[in-house]
Protein backbone atom coordinates (compact mmCIF):
# COMPACT_ATOMS: atom_id res chain seq x y z
CA UNK A 1 0.00 0.00 0.00
CA UNK A 2 1.50 3.35 -0.90
CA UNK A 3 2.04 5.67 2.33
CA UNK A 4 0.07 8.59 2.73
CA UNK A 5 3.09 10.74 1.82
CA UNK A 6 2.91 9.45 -1.53
CA UNK A 7 -0.95 9.69 -2.19
CA UNK A 8 -0.14 12.94 -1.19
CA UNK A 9 2.27 14.01 -3.17
CA UNK A 10 0.42 12.21 -6.54
CA UNK A 11 -2.93 13.91 -5.72
CA UNK A 12 -0.96 17.50 -5.72
CA UNK A 13 0.70 16.42 -9.10
CA UNK A 14 -2.79 15.93 -10.79
CA UNK A 15 -4.16 18.87 -9.37
CA UNK A 16 -1.08 21.23 -10.35
CA UNK A 17 -0.94 19.75 -13.77
CA UNK A 18 -4.57 20.57 -14.23
CA UNK A 19 -4.76 24.31 -12.79
CA UNK A 20 -1.00 25.45 -13.67
CA UNK A 21 -1.70 27.53 -16.72
CA UNK A 22 0.04 27.70 -20.10
CA UNK A 23 2.94 30.19 -19.53
CA UNK A 24 3.20 32.81 -20.41
CA UNK A 25 0.29 34.18 -22.50
CA UNK A 26 -1.99 36.23 -20.70
CA UNK A 27 -1.93 34.92 -16.87
CA UNK A 28 -4.89 37.18 -15.42
CA UNK A 29 -6.94 35.85 -17.84
CA UNK A 30 -6.20 32.07 -17.52
CA UNK A 31 -6.03 32.93 -13.54
CA UNK A 32 -9.97 33.26 -14.14
CA UNK A 33 -9.79 29.63 -15.71
CA UNK A 34 -8.63 27.85 -12.31
CA UNK A 35 -10.32 30.27 -9.80
CA UNK A 36 -13.63 28.06 -9.98
CA UNK A 37 -11.86 24.89 -9.59
CA UNK A 38 -9.55 26.03 -6.62
CA UNK A 39 -12.35 27.68 -4.80
CA UNK A 40 -14.32 24.36 -4.96
CA UNK A 41 -11.42 22.70 -3.97
CA UNK A 42 -11.00 24.45 -0.99
CA UNK A 43 -14.22 24.43 -0.16
CA UNK A 44 -14.74 24.78 3.67
CA UNK A 45 -18.05 24.10 6.12
CA UNK A 46 -18.26 28.15 5.83
CA UNK A 47 -21.32 28.69 3.66
CA UNK A 48 -19.34 31.91 2.70
CA UNK A 49 -17.09 29.51 0.57
CA UNK A 50 -20.25 28.45 -1.55
CA UNK A 51 -21.69 31.86 -1.61
CA UNK A 52 -18.19 33.11 -3.76
CA UNK A 53 -18.38 30.24 -5.73
CA UNK A 54 -21.46 30.90 -6.53
CA UNK A 55 -21.10 34.55 -7.18
CA UNK A 56 -18.03 34.34 -9.28
CA UNK A 57 -19.79 31.74 -11.22
CA UNK A 58 -22.08 34.78 -12.44
CA UNK A 59 -19.07 36.41 -13.28
CA UNK A 60 -19.48 38.98 -10.27
CA UNK A 61 -15.63 38.44 -9.53
CA UNK A 62 -15.44 41.54 -7.51
CA UNK A 63 -18.07 40.47 -5.38
CA UNK A 64 -16.54 37.17 -4.64
CA UNK A 65 -13.26 39.14 -3.95
CA UNK A 66 -14.81 41.26 -1.13
CA UNK A 67 -16.25 38.00 0.53
CA UNK A 68 -13.00 35.87 0.71
CA UNK A 69 -11.64 39.38 2.04
CA UNK A 70 -14.33 39.24 4.69
CA UNK A 71 -13.42 35.51 4.89
CA UNK A 72 -10.00 36.31 5.95
CA UNK A 73 -10.49 38.55 8.17
CA UNK A 74 -12.00 35.65 10.14
CA UNK A 75 -9.12 32.78 9.53
CA UNK A 76 -6.48 34.95 8.96
CA UNK A 77 -3.97 32.16 9.88
CA UNK A 78 -5.94 29.84 7.81
CA UNK A 79 -3.91 28.18 4.75
CA UNK A 80 -7.05 27.31 3.09
CA UNK A 81 -8.41 30.84 2.98
CA UNK A 82 -5.11 32.69 1.84
CA UNK A 83 -4.50 30.54 -0.73
CA UNK A 84 -8.21 30.80 -2.16
CA UNK A 85 -7.92 34.53 -1.45
CA UNK A 86 -4.27 34.86 -3.75
CA UNK A 87 -5.88 32.77 -6.43
CA UNK A 88 -9.05 35.78 -6.73
CA UNK A 89 -6.57 38.48 -5.86
CA UNK A 90 -4.53 37.52 -8.86
CA UNK A 91 -7.68 36.67 -11.04
CA UNK A 92 -8.99 40.72 -10.41
CA UNK A 93 -5.31 41.87 -11.31
CA UNK A 94 -4.11 42.73 -7.76
CA UNK A 95 -0.83 41.06 -7.74
CA UNK A 96 1.42 42.30 -4.59
CA UNK A 97 -2.44 41.00 -2.64
CA UNK A 98 -1.57 38.13 -4.28
CA UNK A 99 1.72 37.62 -3.46
CA UNK A 100 1.35 38.30 0.20
CA UNK A 101 -1.15 35.70 0.50
CA UNK A 102 0.66 32.73 -1.11
CA UNK A 103 3.56 33.96 1.14
CA UNK A 104 1.31 33.70 3.85
CA UNK A 105 0.70 29.69 3.02
CA UNK A 106 4.71 29.05 2.33
CA UNK A 107 5.04 30.49 5.96
CA UNK A 108 2.77 28.25 7.32
CA UNK A 109 3.40 25.68 5.31
CA UNK A 110 6.54 25.56 3.01
CA UNK A 111 5.84 22.40 1.29
CA UNK A 112 2.74 23.64 -0.29
CA UNK A 113 3.46 23.39 -3.60
CA UNK A 114 0.14 24.73 -5.93
CA UNK A 115 0.79 28.18 -3.46
CA UNK A 116 5.12 28.02 -4.56
CA UNK A 117 3.87 27.73 -7.70
CA UNK A 118 1.49 30.68 -7.83
CA UNK A 119 3.57 32.75 -6.09
CA UNK A 120 6.60 32.50 -8.62
CA UNK A 121 3.97 33.35 -11.38
CA UNK A 122 2.74 35.99 -9.66
CA UNK A 123 6.56 37.52 -9.12
CA UNK A 124 6.83 36.58 -13.07
CA UNK A 125 4.28 38.73 -13.71
CA UNK A 126 5.94 41.59 -11.36
CA UNK A 127 9.00 41.58 -13.24
CA UNK A 128 10.78 40.14 -10.27
CA UNK A 129 12.96 37.48 -11.99
CA UNK A 130 15.19 36.10 -9.98
CA UNK A 131 12.83 35.35 -7.14
CA UNK A 132 10.34 34.03 -10.01
CA UNK A 133 13.03 31.53 -10.95
CA UNK A 134 13.96 30.60 -7.48
CA UNK A 135 10.78 29.56 -6.32
CA UNK A 136 10.32 27.91 -10.04
CA UNK A 137 13.23 26.04 -9.35
CA UNK A 138 12.10 24.77 -5.79
CA UNK A 139 9.05 23.35 -7.23
CA UNK A 140 11.52 21.47 -9.95
CA UNK A 141 13.53 20.09 -7.28
CA UNK A 142 10.62 18.00 -6.08
CA UNK A 143 10.46 16.52 -9.52
CA UNK A 144 6.37 17.44 -10.81
CA UNK A 145 5.17 15.53 -13.53
CA UNK A 146 6.05 16.01 -16.61
CA UNK A 147 3.31 18.51 -17.93
CA UNK A 148 4.04 20.70 -15.34
CA UNK A 149 8.12 20.90 -15.93
CA UNK A 150 7.30 21.33 -19.53
CA UNK A 151 4.87 24.51 -18.47
CA UNK A 152 7.80 26.31 -16.06
CA UNK A 153 10.39 25.67 -18.32
CA UNK A 154 8.41 27.75 -20.56
CA UNK A 155 8.29 30.38 -17.64
CA UNK A 156 11.89 30.22 -17.15
CA UNK A 157 12.51 31.01 -20.95
CA UNK A 158 10.08 33.63 -20.71
CA UNK A 159 12.44 35.32 -17.69
CA UNK A 160 15.34 34.52 -19.72
CA UNK A 161 13.78 36.71 -22.15
CA UNK A 162 12.73 39.62 -19.85
CA UNK A 163 16.31 39.90 -18.08
CA UNK A 164 18.40 43.02 -19.19
CA UNK A 165 19.97 43.19 -22.88
CA UNK A 166 19.34 43.83 -26.48
CA UNK A 167 15.93 41.75 -27.81
CA UNK A 168 14.95 41.26 -30.90
CA UNK A 169 11.42 40.33 -32.94
CA UNK A 170 10.84 39.73 -36.32
CA UNK A 171 7.85 39.44 -38.33
CA UNK A 172 7.23 38.73 -41.73
CA UNK A 173 4.11 38.67 -43.79
CA UNK A 174 2.68 37.90 -47.49
CA UNK A 175 -0.18 37.42 -49.25
CA UNK A 176 -2.70 37.92 -51.90
CA UNK A 177 -5.17 41.77 -53.00
CA UNK A 178 -8.00 42.11 -55.20
CA UNK A 179 -8.60 45.68 -55.78
CA UNK A 180 -11.23 46.72 -57.79
CA UNK A 181 -10.48 50.42 -58.55
CA UNK A 182 -6.99 50.51 -57.57
CA UNK A 183 -6.94 54.06 -59.11
CA UNK A 184 -9.86 55.67 -57.57
CA UNK A 185 -11.31 56.41 -60.74
CA UNK A 186 -14.66 58.50 -60.55
CA UNK A 187 -17.95 57.16 -60.59
CA UNK A 188 -19.41 58.84 -63.45
CA UNK A 189 -18.59 59.46 -67.19
CA UNK A 190 -19.32 63.21 -66.87
CA UNK A 191 -19.08 65.63 -63.88
CA UNK A 192 -20.09 68.65 -63.32
CA UNK A 193 -17.34 71.86 -63.14
CA UNK A 194 -17.06 75.49 -62.58
CA UNK A 195 -18.43 76.90 -65.74
CA UNK A 196 -16.42 77.90 -68.67
CA UNK A 197 -16.81 79.62 -72.19
CA UNK A 198 -14.68 78.48 -75.13
CA UNK A 199 -15.61 79.90 -78.46
CA UNK A 200 -18.67 81.62 -77.12
CA UNK A 201 -20.27 77.98 -75.92
CA UNK A 202 -20.58 77.74 -71.99
CA UNK A 203 -19.43 74.46 -70.57
CA UNK A 204 -20.64 73.39 -67.27
CA UNK A 205 -19.84 69.28 -67.88
CA UNK A 206 -16.87 67.38 -69.04
CA UNK A 207 -16.55 63.92 -70.36
CA UNK A 208 -13.68 62.08 -68.12
CA UNK A 209 -11.22 60.31 -70.48
CA UNK A 210 -12.25 56.38 -70.77
CA UNK A 211 -8.12 55.60 -69.21
CA UNK A 212 -8.91 57.11 -66.28
CA UNK A 213 -12.42 55.77 -65.29
CA UNK A 214 -11.96 52.66 -62.52
CA UNK A 215 -9.44 49.67 -63.09
CA UNK A 216 -9.38 46.38 -61.12
CA UNK A 217 -6.53 44.85 -60.44
CA UNK A 218 -5.02 41.71 -58.42
CA UNK A 219 -1.65 41.34 -57.52
CA UNK A 220 0.51 40.03 -54.11
CA UNK A 221 2.24 41.83 -51.40
CA UNK A 222 4.89 41.34 -49.20
CA UNK A 223 6.53 42.85 -45.56
CA UNK A 224 9.41 42.34 -43.22
CA UNK A 225 9.67 43.87 -39.81
CA UNK A 226 12.77 43.88 -37.85
CA UNK A 227 11.86 45.26 -34.24
CA UNK A 228 15.10 45.66 -31.48
CA UNK A 229 14.79 46.57 -28.16
CA UNK A 230 16.97 47.36 -25.00
CA UNK A 231 15.60 45.60 -22.27
CA UNK A 232 16.63 47.27 -18.26
CA UNK A 233 14.97 44.04 -17.33
CA UNK A 234 12.74 45.90 -14.89
CA UNK A 235 8.61 45.85 -15.45
CA UNK A 236 8.89 49.90 -14.91
CA UNK A 237 11.38 52.74 -16.53
CA UNK A 238 12.76 53.46 -19.39
CA UNK A 239 13.96 51.74 -22.47
CA UNK A 240 15.01 51.87 -26.09
CA UNK A 241 13.64 50.85 -29.19
CA UNK A 242 14.34 50.42 -32.87
CA UNK A 243 12.38 49.45 -35.73
CA UNK A 244 13.17 48.63 -39.76
CA UNK A 245 10.33 47.76 -41.74
CA UNK A 246 10.02 46.70 -45.70
CA UNK A 247 6.78 46.50 -47.80
CA UNK A 248 6.23 46.25 -51.29
CA UNK A 249 3.03 45.31 -53.21
CA UNK A 250 2.59 43.84 -56.99
CA UNK A 251 0.13 44.37 -59.27
CA UNK A 252 -0.63 42.51 -62.19
CA UNK A 253 -1.04 44.14 -65.46
CA UNK A 254 -0.73 47.80 -62.90
CA UNK A 255 2.45 48.04 -62.49
CA UNK A 256 2.25 51.78 -62.66
CA UNK A 257 0.77 51.38 -59.34
CA UNK A 258 3.35 49.37 -57.58
CA UNK A 259 4.41 51.06 -54.45
CA UNK A 260 7.39 50.01 -51.92
CA UNK A 261 9.26 51.50 -49.12
CA UNK A 262 11.73 51.54 -46.53
CA UNK A 263 10.66 52.40 -43.19
CA UNK A 264 13.45 53.62 -40.48
CA UNK A 265 11.95 54.02 -36.65
CA UNK A 266 13.60 54.54 -33.14
CA UNK A 267 13.23 56.69 -29.77
CA UNK A 268 12.65 56.22 -26.32
CA UNK A 269 10.17 54.01 -24.32
CA UNK A 270 8.50 54.41 -20.73
CA UNK A 271 6.57 52.14 -18.38
CA UNK A 272 5.44 53.30 -14.54
CA UNK A 273 2.36 51.44 -13.41
CA UNK A 274 -0.92 51.95 -15.66
CA UNK A 275 1.14 54.57 -17.94
CA UNK A 276 3.17 53.39 -21.09
CA UNK A 277 4.58 56.21 -23.09
CA UNK A 278 6.85 55.98 -26.57
CA UNK A 279 8.35 58.69 -28.74
CA UNK A 280 9.87 57.32 -31.61
CA UNK A 281 11.74 58.99 -34.86
CA UNK A 282 10.56 57.58 -38.26
CA UNK A 283 11.94 57.96 -41.89
CA UNK A 284 9.83 56.38 -44.26
CA UNK A 285 11.28 56.38 -48.41
CA UNK A 286 8.23 55.39 -50.68
CA UNK A 287 8.74 54.28 -54.11
CA UNK A 288 6.29 54.07 -57.06
CA UNK A 289 6.73 51.90 -59.81
CA UNK A 290 10.62 51.65 -59.29
CA UNK A 291 10.64 55.19 -59.01
CA UNK A 292 11.63 57.96 -55.87
CA UNK A 293 7.80 59.16 -54.85
CA UNK A 294 8.28 60.78 -50.98
CA UNK A 295 10.27 61.08 -48.23
CA UNK A 296 8.14 61.45 -45.20
CA UNK A 297 10.53 62.01 -41.65
CA UNK A 298 8.36 62.46 -38.21
CA UNK A 299 7.64 62.53 -34.76
CA UNK A 300 4.88 60.07 -33.27
CA UNK A 301 4.41 59.70 -30.01
CA UNK A 302 2.24 57.26 -27.93
CA UNK A 303 0.60 57.69 -24.64
CA UNK A 304 -1.10 54.42 -23.06
CA UNK A 305 -3.25 54.98 -19.93
CA UNK A 306 -4.57 51.58 -18.73
CA UNK A 307 -7.89 52.77 -16.40
CA UNK A 308 -8.80 48.69 -15.25
CA UNK A 309 -7.74 45.40 -16.98
CA UNK A 310 -11.30 45.92 -19.14
CA UNK A 311 -10.65 49.68 -20.32
CA UNK A 312 -7.65 50.83 -21.87
CA UNK A 313 -6.74 54.74 -23.48
CA UNK A 314 -4.61 55.45 -25.99
CA UNK A 315 -3.28 58.65 -27.46
CA UNK A 316 -1.00 58.85 -30.79
CA UNK A 317 0.13 61.65 -31.78
CA UNK A 318 1.99 63.02 -35.35
CA UNK A 319 4.35 65.33 -36.92
CA UNK A 320 5.02 64.79 -40.41
CA UNK A 321 7.12 65.92 -43.26
CA UNK A 322 6.21 64.96 -46.90
CA UNK A 323 8.58 65.75 -49.32
CA UNK A 324 7.70 64.79 -52.77
CA UNK A 325 10.34 63.64 -55.73
CA UNK A 326 11.21 66.73 -57.43
CA UNK A 327 9.24 69.17 -55.73
CA UNK A 328 5.90 69.40 -55.36
CA UNK A 329 2.86 71.75 -54.47
CA UNK A 330 1.82 69.16 -51.88
CA UNK A 331 5.41 69.45 -49.79
CA UNK A 332 5.12 70.29 -46.66
CA UNK A 333 3.85 69.17 -42.76
CA UNK A 334 0.95 66.95 -41.36
CA UNK A 335 -0.59 67.40 -37.92
CA UNK A 336 -2.74 64.54 -36.18
CA UNK A 337 -4.32 63.31 -32.66
CA UNK A 338 -5.94 60.24 -32.34
CA UNK A 339 -7.79 59.10 -29.40
CA UNK A 340 -8.92 55.00 -28.88
CA UNK A 341 -10.26 54.18 -26.34
CA UNK A 342 -10.43 49.80 -25.94
CA UNK A 343 -12.71 47.97 -24.01
CA UNK A 344 -12.90 44.13 -23.19
CA UNK A 345 -15.95 42.42 -21.98
CA UNK A 346 -17.79 39.16 -22.25
CA UNK A 347 -16.99 35.68 -20.86
CA UNK A 348 -13.37 35.61 -19.77
CA UNK A 349 -13.01 38.79 -22.13
CA UNK A 350 -13.27 37.53 -25.58
CA UNK A 351 -14.78 40.05 -27.52
CA UNK A 352 -13.54 43.80 -27.94
CA UNK A 353 -14.24 47.18 -28.71
CA UNK A 354 -12.42 49.55 -29.71
CA UNK A 355 -13.82 53.24 -30.75
CA UNK A 356 -11.38 55.70 -32.38
CA UNK A 357 -11.42 59.96 -33.21
CA UNK A 358 -8.61 61.34 -35.08
CA UNK A 359 -7.90 65.18 -35.68
CA UNK A 360 -5.65 66.29 -38.27
CA UNK A 361 -4.38 68.83 -40.80
CA UNK A 362 -2.30 68.98 -43.44
CA UNK A 363 0.19 72.15 -44.66
CA UNK A 364 0.61 71.62 -48.20
CA UNK A 365 2.52 74.46 -49.84
CA UNK A 366 -0.35 75.19 -52.26
CA UNK A 367 -4.04 75.84 -50.79
CA UNK A 368 -5.44 73.47 -52.73
CA UNK A 369 -4.01 70.72 -51.23
CA UNK A 370 -4.49 72.48 -47.53
CA UNK A 371 -7.16 70.91 -45.40
CA UNK A 372 -8.41 69.94 -42.06
CA UNK A 373 -9.70 65.71 -41.47
CA UNK A 374 -12.14 64.56 -38.63
CA UNK A 375 -12.03 60.64 -38.96
CA UNK A 376 -14.38 58.16 -36.75
CA UNK A 377 -13.88 54.74 -36.48
CA UNK A 378 -15.75 51.61 -34.73
CA UNK A 379 -13.86 47.81 -34.56
CA UNK A 380 -15.90 45.13 -32.90
CA UNK A 381 -13.68 41.45 -32.44
CA UNK A 382 -14.52 38.46 -31.19
CA UNK A 383 -12.95 35.50 -30.40
CA UNK A 384 -15.11 32.87 -31.36
CA UNK A 385 -12.66 29.38 -30.57
CA UNK A 386 -9.18 29.60 -28.80
CA UNK A 387 -7.62 30.10 -32.27
CA UNK A 388 -9.68 31.99 -34.34
CA UNK A 389 -11.52 35.43 -34.19
CA UNK A 390 -13.57 37.36 -35.97
CA UNK A 391 -13.92 41.15 -37.01
CA UNK A 392 -15.83 43.76 -37.91
CA UNK A 393 -15.11 47.49 -38.59
CA UNK A 394 -17.10 50.63 -39.60
CA UNK A 395 -14.94 54.16 -40.56
CA UNK A 396 -16.56 57.52 -41.16
CA UNK A 397 -14.25 60.63 -42.66
CA UNK A 398 -14.64 64.19 -43.60
CA UNK A 399 -12.07 66.22 -45.10
CA UNK A 400 -12.35 70.39 -45.95
CA UNK A 401 -9.85 71.75 -48.15
CA UNK A 402 -8.84 75.40 -48.41
CA UNK A 403 -8.76 76.63 -51.73
CA UNK A 404 -10.83 75.52 -54.65
CA UNK A 405 -9.03 73.60 -57.68
CA UNK A 406 -9.00 74.73 -60.95
CA UNK A 407 -12.13 73.46 -62.91
CA UNK A 408 -13.92 72.70 -59.66
CA UNK A 409 -17.70 74.56 -58.43
CA UNK A 410 -16.42 75.16 -55.32
CA UNK A 411 -14.04 74.37 -52.71
CA UNK A 412 -13.65 71.05 -52.15
CA UNK A 413 -15.03 69.10 -49.65
CA UNK A 414 -15.12 64.74 -49.29
CA UNK A 415 -17.00 62.72 -47.33
CA UNK A 416 -15.74 59.25 -47.09
CA UNK A 417 -16.94 56.01 -45.65
CA UNK A 418 -16.05 52.34 -45.30
CA UNK A 419 -17.16 49.38 -43.62
CA UNK A 420 -14.66 46.22 -43.35
CA UNK A 421 -14.81 42.40 -41.86
CA UNK A 422 -12.70 39.61 -41.53
CA UNK A 423 -11.79 36.72 -39.66
CA UNK A 424 -8.28 35.69 -38.39
CA UNK A 425 -7.12 31.69 -37.57
CA UNK A 426 -4.18 31.10 -35.23
CA UNK A 427 -2.19 28.32 -36.94
CA UNK A 428 -0.12 27.46 -34.79
CA UNK A 429 2.09 29.25 -32.47
CA UNK A 430 4.35 31.66 -34.83
CA UNK A 431 1.89 31.58 -37.93
CA UNK A 432 -1.09 32.91 -37.98
CA UNK A 433 -3.58 33.95 -41.55
CA UNK A 434 -6.02 36.70 -41.76
CA UNK A 435 -9.03 37.50 -44.58
CA UNK A 436 -10.14 40.83 -44.48
CA UNK A 437 -12.28 42.48 -46.91
CA UNK A 438 -13.70 46.23 -47.29
CA UNK A 439 -15.87 48.39 -49.46
CA UNK A 440 -14.97 52.38 -49.67
CA UNK A 441 -16.85 55.12 -50.53
CA UNK A 442 -16.15 58.66 -51.28
CA UNK A 443 -18.58 61.86 -51.87
CA UNK A 444 -17.04 64.94 -52.84
CA UNK A 445 -18.02 68.52 -53.92
CA UNK A 446 -15.80 67.82 -56.72
CA UNK A 447 -17.25 64.97 -59.07
CA UNK A 448 -13.72 64.25 -59.92
CA UNK A 449 -13.39 62.94 -56.35
CA UNK A 450 -16.41 60.41 -56.16
CA UNK A 451 -15.79 56.91 -56.29
CA UNK A 452 -16.69 53.13 -54.91
CA UNK A 453 -13.80 50.96 -54.05
CA UNK A 454 -13.98 46.82 -53.22
CA UNK A 455 -10.34 45.35 -51.73
CA UNK A 456 -10.02 41.80 -50.60
CA UNK A 457 -6.94 40.71 -49.09
CA UNK A 458 -5.46 37.02 -47.90
CA UNK A 459 -2.11 37.34 -45.77
CA UNK A 460 0.10 34.34 -44.09
CA UNK A 461 1.96 36.24 -40.77
CA UNK A 462 5.02 34.55 -38.79
CA UNK A 463 5.98 36.19 -36.05
CA UNK A 464 9.52 35.31 -34.02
Amino acid sequence: MPSKRNVWLYTLAVITAIWLPAAPADDREQARDTGTKVLRFLAREDARFEQALAIRQQGRIAEAYDLLANLLRDYPADEKVNFAFGVLAMERGRTSLGSLAFERVLTMNPDNDRARLELARAYYLTGQWEQSRLHFNRVLERDPPDTVRTTIGEYIRGIKRNQPGWKAHTQTEVGAIYDSNINFGPKREIIGIDPITIGGIRFDELQIDPSTRSQSAWGGFASANLRAFHDTGAVDGWSFECNLRAYGNFMIDATEYNISGIQLGGGPRYRRNKHAFRAPLRLEYIHRDDKALATMTGFHPLHMYRYTHQCTFTTRIGIEHRNFAGGSDRDGFMGAIHEQITLLFGNRQKHRTDFGLRLGREFAEAAIYRNTLVEGNLRLTSQITPHTSVFGEATARYRQYEDREPLAPRTRRDIQWGVASGINRQLTARFHTNLRVQYTENESTFNLYDYARYTATWSLNHAY
